[in-house]
């Protein structure tokens, strides 16, 4: 599952000024920014609001699938298999499946903190000019 770059609630008038969370902010589009949003405060807040709402995002939820999954585990080792064979069959399937959701648990993480420390970035640069212009 990729994350994100772009808020889902973001409108159509904003979106052509949402920065690229891929690259650092530059002085000339901070400016475009400034342009942009100078007689239209809702566009200005709503950019502003959804690079702070990226910003504070964390990977919490994330770690939900991590509790589900050790929940799992506990239910399969309290039930019996007697067939020794199928026990390690399944012991295997469980590993290699957490195996797996532990990789893409730490893909997500770290995108996400990608994706929470540019956005961070783009907000301070925009914020910066906004006070440097009152």
């Amino acid at each position: 599952m990729p994350v994100p770059l772009k808020p889902d609630l973001l409108s159509d008038e904003a979106e052509p000024h949402w920065p690229d969370l891929d690259r650092w902010p530059t002085p000339q589009e901070t400016k475009s920014f400034l342009k942009a949003t100078r007689r239209n405060s809702s566009l200005r807040l709503e950019l502003l609001s959804g690079l702070r709402a990226f910003s504070l995002a964390d990977g919490a939820p994330v770690t939900s699938w991590l509790g589900l999954w050790l929940s799992l585990v506990g239910i399969f080792a309290a039930q019996p298999i007697e067939i020794v064979w199928v026990r390690w069959l399944v012991l295997g399937g469980f590993a290699l499946l957490g195996f797996v959701l532990l990789v893409r648990i730490a893909e997500f993480s770290a995108a996400m903190d990608l994706r929470r420390r540019m956005s961070a970035t783009w907000l301070a640069a925009f914020e910066d000019a906004l006070t440097k212009r009152s």
